[in-house]
């Protein structure tokens, strides 16, 4: 059996200062744009919103290795918080931590609140237009096709549209836009192979969603006659279907006597949430055994419907502007969903599903077969869109204003405030998104005043 050591080495205020002001070097480097890493084709420039990935690349051993890793985790969260929120988190964690060590290594203990600062931050917040979101945007990214498509890809998608990134590499550089809201499921496959389903689209289409499996032709004895009687066409998205109630749904589709396409849904997580969203694009529910409720029992009459319904490759669209309100309602549920998860699966499921309940959707695909570079990038258009979203429902903040109102408070401990607004001027960062600068605040603030109220570092090597 193979033991883990446990190290335990007392903090020390002047080793912490020193690998600050090592910090503190890097940051000037990353500035004057003397940082370059190897992306997979090469090696390239860094950006100073590429923060995360400069420290990770940096070895660090003893108390700077958990200093750094504790900047890591911060930068992080802030990113998640807020878009590029970690790179401001890192320049506030590096001028706070430098005066709170200064002073407490001179005896001085005074303590600094924040409280005040953020509450300004927030008072100076101003809603913006397009341009000067886009204006932003510029001065955060570097790359002229990431900026290039982020713009393309809001303006087409509009502001209650939704944007989906494509984590599959594709043979070109494209944005599609949908409108509707776009599934990607297809019919059972015994319809699919007849190849009458390449022009199926519907208006007024009765849509039946059951969380269960479909098993005898007796269960939906009521509906089918109903949709016989009325030829009226209708969808059913369920779990399974017995191979009796497939031959019987084909079988009259191929006469004419009934035009029901029946879906077939995975027993998964993606599946349970696909029939939900599906349900809320037409106002309607899932039928459930567990709420018991009877596949028998479902009516026609009373069953939700889309007031268009269309089969493509490997995917349906409905439209229904009847649901919009319910879509909208559905969707800020999911952003709180998004905001709150760090699990990557998750993120990607949530991500996914958003870009379904859009109305108008532009799906982002780009031509990068290398994984790490497609990464890379969908990344960066990423970080860009959430910036976007940022500003539009938080705002912005004009860095001079913000500069003035701190000089007017003559508060001595507003020092390292100015200090982190000087850097990000010789950056350019006029504009800044308000989410971004006040998280970063939060997050390097706590960070700082964390580890200089340490008195000793517990390191295991295994």
């Amino acid at each position: 059996m193979k033991f883990s050591r446990v190290h335990i080495s007392n903090y020390s205020d002047t080793k912490s200062l020193q690998y600050i002001r090592e910090l503190e070097v890097l940051l000037n480097d990353i500035i004057e744009k003397k940082v370059y890493l190897d992306n997979g084709k090469g090696i390239i420039q860094q950006h100073f919103t590429d923060i995360l990935d400069i420290l990770m690349e940096k070895q660090e051993h003893g108390s700077n290795f958990l200093i750094r890793n504790a900047l890591l985790e911060t930068i992080f969260n802030a990113n998640n918080k807020s878009s590029y929120g970690g790179f401001y988190a890192f320049v506030f964690f590096l001028k706070y931590s430098k005066w709170i060590l200064k002073n407490k290594i001179a005896g001085n203990l005074e303590d600094i609140s924040i409280e005040n600062k953020v509450s300004d931050m927030c008072s100076l917040s101003r809603a913006c237009n397009l341009d000067t979101m886009i204006s932003i945007l510029k001065s955060h990214t570097s790359d002229d096709f990431i900026r290039n498509i982020i713009e393309s890809a809001t303006a087409l998608a509009g502001f209650d549209g939704q944007i989906y990134i494509n984590d599959k590499a594709k043979d070109n550089n494209c944005l599609e836009l949908i409108m509707g809201n776009k599934f990607n499921i297809s019919p059972h496959e015994a319809f699919i192979n007849t190849g009458k389903l390449k022009t199926w689209e519907r208006n007024d289409v009765c849509c039946i969603i059951i969380d269960g499996i479909v098993e005898k032709v007796s269960e939906l004895d009521n509906i089918l006659s109903k949709l016989s009687q009325n030829k009226r066409p209708a969808v059913i998205f369920a779990r399974g279907f017995g191979e009796e109630v497939v031959a019987t749904l084909l079988a009259n589709f191929l006469k004419e006597t009934l035009d029901v396409i029946p879906f077939k849904v995975a027993y998964d997580l993606r599946g349970a949430n696909m029939l939900k969203d599906i349900a809320v694009c037409v106002n309607g529910d899932v039928v459930s055994s567990l709420k018991g409720e009877l596949i028998t029992t479902i009516d026609v009459d009373e069953s939700p419907f889309a007031e268009s319904f269309a089969i493509g490759h490997k995917s349906i669209i409905i439209k229904n502007p009847d649901a919009a309100l319910n879509t909208k309602l559905h969707i800020k549920e999911l952003i709180k969903e998004l905001d709150s998860s760090h699990m990557p699966e998750k993120l990607r499921l949530i991500n996914e599903r958003l870009s379904y309940m859009g109305t108008r959707c532009v799906t982002i695909s780009l031509n990068e077969h290398n994984k790490e570079r497609l990464k890379y990038k969908n990344d960066k258009i990423r970080n860009g869109i959430k910036l976007i979203n940022d500003i539009s429902q938080h705002g912005h903040i004009n860095l001079s204003k913000l500069c003035n109102h701190t000089k007017l408070s003559n508060d001595p401990r507003a020092k390292p405030l100015m200090q982190s607004y000087k850097i990000f001027e010789s950056l350019n960062l006029k504009l800044i998104s308000s989410p971004s600068i006040v998280h970063g605040l939060i997050s390097g603030y706590s960070l700082a005043k964390t580890i200089s109220n340490c008195t000793i570092f517990v390191t295991s090597d295994s």
